[in-house]
């Protein structure tokens, strides 16, 4: 994963707050992921999380 980590909730959130009042931006497909869409994984990248 380029980043090296999962996204926090409060990443996601702000993600979410930034395109509810983005008012010009349409049809658009916005990773918040630490970049894990990017590479092929076994499982859903969500069981990387060490503290799941």
């Amino acid at each position: 994963m380029p980043l090296d980590r999962l996204p926090l909730p409060e990443e996601i959130a702000d993600a979410v707050a930034w395109l509810a009042d983005a008012r010009s931006v349409t049809g658009q497909t916005i990773f918040v992921d630490g970049g894990a869409h990017l590479k092929s994984y076994p499982r859903d990248f969500l069981y990387l999380d060490p503290s799941r």
